[in-house]
């Protein structure tokens, strides 16, 4: 007792000593880490490892018993120390019990859970989830072979736990470049769960990138369309849908009735969508020449509602829209509020900015602010505004992406690597064709956002700007 007191005195969180003390006392106070330790899952699985490694199999079996959380690893670790005490069947039985356990968040992750998890795999070939478990430790420590042949070795004993499907599909994507067996896989694990809107997410977004059309994508929210209540991400993504197919009224309405709760990394987000649509509907209205109406969609994308989550970020300029207000105000013969509404849309960074950051000031904001200035009749500050972003687009197209070990905010939702410098050239492509509009170069501005779009069907701003260029020329 004494030796246990000085341990403590040492290592206050020396829980091995406090159950020592424990059994020496009958204090409430060590009935109280006794029952601590008994609904810890994690901090029971350490505790027996140490008993384990002093060769004390009978106080870990016991120690593992009394613990009254839920997890597959505390029954295969029984089943292991069983087997150690030369008790064959009871181990088994263990073994077989740990198949049977929820795995939702079971992790493993140490050196000895890769023993436990062979041995069990030894003991019954059949055992899909240990399989499973091991593969998923492979997979975090770089492994991907070993953890795609486990996950392989699960799917086939067990085709039915759309988890190890999903984790499949990820490494076929991102370490073997196998597009066609991801998509069967991610397919076939949101057959088996409907209800997981994360995998029906991650699933929308390996279609995105196999360059699914927008239509298609929309279909399949339709189709699955209570799962975006369940994940602000997905919502915002349907939102997203909704103002690539031009169903603009549905978006801002569909916007309108959610409460978001912004996540680090999605500032701006919803709200662009918000203020996508909004301007969308505004264009529909000024090229039907109803100012008035337009005015009013205009001034609504300027506020931040509460239901959005998010308020204006620092540099957030809104070019895009001041450009707009203008135009319903002069069109109303408001020429001295109209000029006021131009010189707020010159605003703003003067520097191009790469495809990455959310907080970057977008592009086509340069192109509003040169548009501004024609309207100002200051032709040469325009043109310089126009040609920074050509010689942007074309400088910088070569360019090969180095990840920046400080972008902690990137603003995609990150599951299937992607190729970024592709990325950047087809972002600089965008950027030139915004420098060919600006300098009223149509064609050559179609060419590049076409091609933009020939490899990314949803970049929303190229096909937006595409769009302009073949409508009614209110720029």
């Amino acid at each position: 007792l004494k030796q246990v007191e000085e341990n403590l005195t040492e290592d206050p969180f020396d829980f091995i000593s406090e159950l020592l003390r424990g059994e020496m006392s009958e204090s409430e106070y060590e009935k109280d880490i006794n029952t601590d330790v008994s609904e810890n899952a994690h901090t029971t699985l350490r505790l027996s490892r140490d008993y384990a490694e002093w060769g004390f199999y009978d106080e870990a079996v016991s120690l593992i018993e009394a613990c009254v959380e839920k997890n597959p690893m505390l029954l295969y670790y029984k089943g292991f120390y069983l087997s150690k005490l030369g008790d064959t069947k009871a181990s088994k039985k263990a073994y077989k019990e740990a198949q049977a356990v929820d795995p939702t968040y079971c992790f493993p992750n140490t050196l000895e859970d890769i023993l436990v998890l062979n041995a069990a795999i030894k003991a019954d070939p059949d055992d899909s989830k240990a399989y499973y478990y091991l593969g998923n430790l492979y997979y975090d420590k770089l492994r991907y072979d070993e953890a795609i042949s486990l996950w392989e070795k699960s799917v086939k004993i067990d085709a039915t736990f759309p988890t190890v499907l999903r984790n499949l599909s990820i490494a076929y994507y991102n370490k073997k470049g196998d597009k066609e067996n991801a998509i069967k896989c991610l397919e076939k694990a949101f057959s088996l769960d409907k209800k997981d809107a994360r995998v029906f997410l991650e699933l929308d977004q390996l279609l995105k990138m196999l360059g699914k059309a927008p239509e298609e994508r929309l279909s399949r929210y339709k189709e699955n369309i209570s799962l975006i209540e369940d994940r602000d991400d997905l919502y915002t993504e349907y939102v997203t849908v909704l103002n690539l197919t031009g169903a603009y009224e549905e978006a801002i309405k569909a916007i309108r009735c959610h409460a978001f709760r912004t996540w680090e990394g999605a500032e701006g987000k919803i709200s662009t969508q918000f203020k996508t649509c909004l301007l969308e509907l505004a264009r529909k209205e000024l090229k039907n020449k109803n100012a008035k109406k337009a005015e009013e969609y205009l001034r609504e994308a300027l506020s931040y509602p509460h239901n959005l989550g998010e308020g204006r970020l620092e540099g957030t300029k809104d070019n895009h829209l001041y450009y707009h207000l203008g135009l319903t105000l002069e069109m109303q013969g408001k020429e001295t509020e109209a000029k006021e509404c131009y010189k707020l849309a010159t605003l703003g960074a003067s520097e191009v900015a790469g495809m990455l950051y959310y907080y970057d000031q977008p592009a086509d904001m340069i192109l509003y602010q040169g548009l501004s200035y024609k309207k100002l009749s200051d032709e040469k500050k325009a043109k310089e505004k126009f040609d920074m972003l050509l010689e942007y687009g074309e400088a910088h197209m070569g360019d090969t992406f180095k990840q920046d070990y400080f972008a902690v905010s990137m603003p995609d939702f990150a599951i299937f690597d992607e190729d970024m410098t592709k990325k950047n050239y087809l972002h600089c492509l965008y950027v030139s064709g915004l420098g060919r509009l600006g300098l009223n170069d149509k064609k050559k501005a179609v060419k590049d956002f076409n091609e933009v779009l020939k490899e990314d069907k949803c970049h929303q701003n190229a096909l937006l700007y595409k769009n302009e260029c073949d409508s009614i020329n209110i720029l």
